[in-house]
This record gives C-alpha cells, sequence and structure tokens, in this order.
C-alpha cells in the first residue's frame, strides 16, 4: 500500500554542460515543514486541510 506522506526535504537537480558533455547533481535540502504548513494556512490556500493531512506523518514523527 502506498503512503500517502511528504518527505521532510525539498529535492532539486542541477544540470551543467561542458561542451559535448554535461552533468546532473541531484540535491537534496531540510525542509521546515511546520513552516511549510503554517504558511499554506496563511495563505488562505484553497482545500488547506486536505493538502496539510498528507504532511501529518511528517509533522509529529
Amino acid at each position: 500500500m502506498v503512503q500517502d506522506r511528504r518527505p521532510p526535504w525539498s529535492e532539486y537537480a542541477i544540470v551543467d554542460s561542458h561542451g559535448e558533455n554535461f552533468s546532473i547533481e541531484f540535491r537534496r535540502v531540510p525542509l521546515d515543514v511546520r513552516a511549510v504548513v503554517q504558511a499554506a494556512r496563511d495563505s488562505g490556500m484553497p482545500e488547506f486541510e486536505m493538502w496539510a493531512g498528507s504532511w501529518a506523518g511528517t509533522l509529529y514523527d
């Protein structure tokens, strides 16, 4: 069963090219989940409760 849970980090990639060669570097950085959820609540985001529920396991682990 797939668990609807968001990890407490953000992920991104840096793509760099050198002539005909290129590289991809994947990065992961910590995320202040409580701050993200609070910002969404404060913004009046539609369907906030449903969206915030997907962060529940991350907030309390």
